[in-house]
């Protein structure tokens, strides 16, 4: 099991190393050429032009750099903690890290716990002890021990890594106890840009306001991130019609709220249409942003071109459904009457579980 989780973790950095150094366009290209069935090495070559060998160690190169950026806030490597303890007179810090070197943990846990103890070992070498510990207390979900690992490191070294405050704001989290939010917002301030500190905010936040704020924020981080895209259009058009558009708005009233899910939406829909321009989503948020403008009549010239994109039928007939309303709104009486016909055979009941207008592909 734990080669299956490596296997993933490293294809996953892998793939973003390939949307990073060459662009996602090139890595989608890869993709769909997996449909030939040629293998891995010639389809890496006759896209990227380089050899599969080359790739790798580009690919190590960058992984150095990324990891050296954290450098702090990860656990030293084992040969690392070796070479800090082999300076230490703690008969248990070298024993530990004997055991550590050969790929123990059960026995070398209690040793860890007495290396720790102030007095027992260098700065350093407790340090290293801590970081063992608090991973250990991780991949075991043993909340408190990762609280008081972690704990322990800020009063060695200062809070001062980004990894040190997301397991503190986790563990506080799980306990139930007060501080998550602090430590969540010491992280982002320490770096803005990292991907966990942001999932874990959006997880976190407590209003649909926070919850755009982050949305927003990740995809000004990341512009390819199409999924973000789309979560904060359906947030925001929730916000705005959270019963369709065949009742009169009932979402926020409140201006200033308003304004800003208008603007979130619009932010959304150009997003959309830079990453992803010619698709059904696109089209479909395009022309919702125009209904929350208030420019319905422009919104009915883009609802056609999202249902004919479409290639689920669902999806197609909701978004007939929801030009219907747009006519109606309009008195167009000839696009109602077509829009509402297309709208009549949409399938019931996979429809009734959720509002109308809000497509199962875009759901939050």
């Amino acid at each position: 099991m734990r080669e299956i989780a490596d296997a993933y973790y490293q294809a996953m950095m892998l793939t973003a190393y390939l949307n990073e150094a060459y662009g996602f366009d090139k890595l989608r290209k890869l993709v769909f050429a997996h449909k030939s069935a040629k293998p891995t090495a010639i389809l890496v070559t006759k896209v990227y032009g380089r050899s599969p060998e080359r790739i790798d160690e580009e690919f190590r190169q960058w992984l150095r750099t990324k990891l050296v950026r954290y450098a702090d806030d990860f656990r030293p490597s084992r040969k690392h903690i070796r070479a800090l303890w082999s300076k230490s007179k703690s008969k248990d810090l070298n024993s530990a890290a004997a055991a550590l070197q050969r790929g123990g943990v059960k026995g070398i846990i209690e040793q860890l716990r007495r290396a720790v103890t102030p007095g027992k070992a260098e700065p350093k070498a407790r340090c290293a002890a801590q970081f063992v510990l608090m991973e250990h207390a991780l991949a075991n979900q043993d909340w408190r021990a990762a609280l008081r690992a972690s704990r322990a490191l800020c009063q060695q070294r200062g809070c001062d890594g980004v990894k040190q405050r997301l397991v503190m704001a986790k563990a506080l989290k799980k306990l139930g106890k007060p501080g998550t939010d602090v430590h969540l917002k010491a992280a982002l301030n320490k770096d803005p840009e990292d991907p966990s500190t942001l999932a874990l905010a959006r997880q976190w936040a407590s209003t649909d306001a926070d919850k755009a704020r982050w949305l927003r924020q990740t995809i000004m981080i990341s512009p390819n991130d199409v999924g973000s895209a789309i979560r904060l259009a359906t947030l925001s058009w929730k916000q705005l019609w959270p019963n369709g558009l065949r009742n009169d708005p009932q979402g926020t009233k409140r201006s200033s709220m308003r304004k800003s899910a208008i603007d979130d939406l619009q932010f959304a829909a150009n997003q959309l249409e830079e990453t992803t321009p010619h698709t059904a989503n696109q089209a479909l948020w395009e022309a919702r942003a125009l209904v929350a403008q208030g420019r319905w009549r422009a919104a009915s010239l883009v609802y056609p071109l999202a249902a004919d994109r479409s290639v689920r039928a669902e999806m197609r007939q909701l978004i007939w459904c929801e030009l219907a309303d747009v006519a109606a709104h309009i008195k167009n009486a000839a696009l109602k009457e077509r829009a509402a016909r297309k709208c009549r055979n949409r399938a019931q009941p996979s429809s009734a579980k959720q509002s109308p207008g809000l497509p199962e592909s875009v759901r939050l």
